[in-house]
């Protein structure tokens, strides 16, 4: 427990009390799965012979301890369900658990059994009080790991998964008021050789805690594998692809930037093979082997030219009568129900779209999604069919259908993009890929988009289309882009070459395809790659390796706050522009300042549609601005006031700023402007601008600026390793107040 320290004449719990601080609980106890989920079918009562009390113990059996103090009250059991598709026989229930702890605080999870041995294959847990998993952690990596590999051993079968050393990058910014979270992937191992479809995800609180595991593996009883007796060597097919290696050179379009896209030139090797087969040698694509390494055609283009637009700008209305053609169902036991029709500002193309809001209606619910259209056209941009899934929900088997050629599928998917997405047709080509079956049939084509002679990877149009010629699926999300970069300044393609062969490596992996006549079968593939970091690309205009939202960390040394420093960095929070000259004891700017601070407390996302077009704060923070998100939210959140009508993000922040900004992100700003009833002891208490003084206070007696030798030092310039140490402080205090931001 921190100790007290006096605040003049007023009381730490009086200054609390002027104060605005009310601890948000969450919106809902349990968590709320988001995203398209698979079609569950629940079974009957009859065949539900599975009790509660069995699922607990298996619960408790696998996390000795862990929950014994919940009662078999606090624990709810699901009916039992299988999942829809072909010959799914596997029953799976559902055990949620909740538990009110006092002061607040509560416990919930949730784990999933299946099959006649009741294996746990997911498992969700949110522990009451996580403040020890905070930064720096009671446990390292390293402990962490060892608690998921003991895990594993009390997993069935869990002695023949090995743990990976895959890499996975974290997309955005992690925050200081959140725990530690490490995570590990375990690959199941066949033959000693890991199955690509098969593995278990565990994460791991820095208070050792397990939350998390999530077991990816299909019933794997009944298929069959490569036998290993014939293996290729590995110098081989690396000779092999060396001999064969032929580039495409393409954009890619990357989304990882809050408010902005970027768009790159790309190298990439042999853009239609998956592997080589290890006992054949051939080349491995989407669909099939082949001795010849497939390549790429000609492109050859939807149009010439802008077919005729769908129409002028729609009305709601018009888009409503859209709407009830198209999703019109001919069943009476089923009724289409419109719930709402509205325009949003922006789509994440940065298209205005009406989105449609429906439901189909049926004895024992509904089923719904919406429909989105370009507000300006009247095209469809996002148009998911769920008419086979209510089909499935109320017990009808769908109309068997002539099963189309893939020629004649292709040609339904050109006229429904013809009919319903005319307008950015003419730059757009045919499929060049392989068209990729669904388990039931389905055809998927990817429409690649072509600028300047070539593909442009991240802005495909995807149509799927049904075995008897029904549209299933249509997106039409066109990016607009202004700028592409000079196909000149790429390296040369001998250069590329050269550049892969160095980095080329291969590794050996079980490989199952998807297609009707070897859905259970896996055969032995040589994988290759190129960083030991998973997916990379060559950048055709440095000639350089990147891998995702790869970012140069500096090597941080400082005396005090070095490991502040660096987890700053890794979570994403602190963003150095240049690793190589970084100094922790430079003075920070007021802009990077408040990246810091608002990264520490919320997550900061690229905007949703519409949300940069409302009005913005200060004159010089636009929504071009790469800080106009962190700036809002900190003004929505009352750390930052609006009254100059410029941000001064170049200025350097004082450290009694820097205390105003602390206080305010607590709540505390009532407390703080009550600067008269403070009494400050600090030998420079005159130095403190008199409107601080409450914040200054707060800040002191709270530790999250504190004196030293009874100075505060008030307008003292911060520096990055001041700043870095302080929002730990701040990021628990608030923790520990549970005052969060919601974003």
């Amino acid at each position: 427990m921190k100790s007290s320290k006096r605040l003049g004449i007023l009381s730490l719990a009086a200054a609390v009390g002027l104060g605005t601080f009310a601890p948000m609980a969450g919106a809902s106890a349990l968590p709320v799965q988001e995203g398209a989920q698979p079609v569950e079918i629940k079974i009957s009562s009859v065949e539900n012979v599975v009790e509660k009390q069995q699922l607990i113990d298996k619960l408790k059996e696998l996390f000795p301890g862990t929950f014994d103090f919940l009662s078999a009250s606090d624990f709810e059991m699901g009916s039992g369900f299988r999942y829809g598709g072909e010959d799914e026989d596997v029953v799976r229930y559902m055990l949620d658990f909740y538990k009110e702890m006092g002061n607040g605080k509560f416990v919930y999870g949730n784990a999933l059994f299946v099959g006649e041995d009741l294996h746990i294959e997911q498992f969700n847990y949110q522990p009451a009080d996580v403040t020890d998993a905070l930064f720096p952690g009671q446990v390292t990596k390293e402990d962490a790991e060892e608690i998921a590999l003991d895990l594993m051993k009390r997993i069935p079968d869990g002695s023949s998964y090995q743990l990976s050393d895959e890499w996975f990058p974290y997309y955005g910014n992690q925050t200081l008021t959140e725990p530690i979270r490490y995570h590990f992937t375990f690959n199941r191992l066949h033959n000693g050789i890991p199955v690509s479809d098969q593995s278990f995800q565990v994460t791991v609180l820095a208070n050792g805690v397990v939350t998390d595991f999530y077991k990816m593996e299909n019933d794997s009883e009944g298929y069959s594998y490569d036998a290993t007796d014939a293996v290729i060597d590995e110098a081989s097919v690396v000779e092999k692809i060396k001999e064969n290696i032929n580039l495409q050179l393409h954009y890619q379009i990357n989304f990882n930037e809050p408010n902005s896209k970027k768009v790159e030139l790309v190298y990439s090797p042999l853009p239609l093979v998956t592997g080589v087969h290890a006992l054949s040698g051939d080349w491995k694509t989407a669909v099939d082997f082949s001795e010849e390494v497939p390549t790429l055609g000609e492109f050859m283009m939807l149009a010439d030219e802008p077919l005729k637009a769908g129409g002028n700008e729609i009305t709601l209305e018009e888009a409503r009568r859209f709407a009830e053609e198209l999703l019109a169902i001919d069943l009476d036991e089923v009724k289409l129900r419109i719930e709402s029709v509205e325009k949003t500002d922006q789509s994440y193309s940065g298209r205005e779209v009406i989105s449609v809001n429906y439901m189909y209606e049926y004895r024992n619910g509904g089923y719904g999604t919406n429909l989105e259209l370009d507000a300006q056209t009247g095209e469809i941009v996002n148009y998911y069919n769920i008419k086979p899934d209510v089909l499935n929900e109320i017990g009808q088997e769908p109309k068997p259908g002539r099963t189309l050629s893939e020629e004649e599928a292709l040609t339904k998917a050109v006229d429904y993009l013809e009919e319903y997405a005319p307008s950015y047709l003419h730059h757009y080509a045919y499929p060049v890929r392989e068209n990729v079956n669904s388990y039931n049939g389905e055809f998927n084509f990817a429409f690649p988009r072509v600028e300047n002679g070539l593909e442009v990877l991240g802005n495909q149009l995807f149509v799927t289309v049904s075995p008897d010629g029904e549209l299933i699926n249509l997106n039409a999300e066109f990016q607009e882009i202004d700028q592409w970069p000079a196909v000149e300044e790429a390296i040369t393609e001998e250069e590329a070459i050269e550049r892969f062969n160095e980095a080329l490596q291969v590794s050996l992996s079980y490989v199952r395809d998807y297609n009707a006549d070897q859905a259970q079968h896996y055969h032995l593939l040589y994988v290759p790659g190129f960083s030991d970091k998973g997916y990379a690309y060559l950048d055709a205009l440095t000639g350089q390796w990147a891998v995702g939202e790869d970012r140069v960390l500096p090597e941080v040394s400082h005396p005090w706050a070095e490991k502040e420093l660096n987890h700053l960095l890794e979570a994403g929070i602190l963003v150095v522009d240049d690793p190589e000259n970084f100094n922790a004891d430079e003075k920070i700017t007021k802009g990077k300042a408040l990246e810091v601070t608002m990264k520490s407390l919320t997550y900061i996302y690229p905007p949703f549609p519409g949300e940069n077009e409302r009005a913005q704060s200060f004159d010089n923070i636009g929504p071009d601005h790469p800080l106009f998100h962190v700036v809002e939210m900190a003004v929505n959140y009352g750390v930052l006031d609006t009254d100059k009508s410029e941000f001064a993000l170049d200025e350097p922040l004082t450290r009694e700023e820097l205390a105003v900004w602390y206080i305010r992100a607590l709540g505390l700003e009532a407390a703080g402007k009550h600067d008269a009833i403070y009494q400050l002891g600090f030998t420079d208490a005159n130095l403190v601008t008199e409107k601080y003084r409450g914040y200054v206070a707060l800040a002191n007696a709270l530790d999250l600026l504190t004196a030293s030798q009874n100075q505060f030092r008030p307008k003292e310039e911060t520096t990055y390793a001041q700043l870095a140490v302080s929002s730990f402080r701040l990021a628990r205090e608030a923790a520990e107040q549970n005052h969060r931001f919601y974003y």
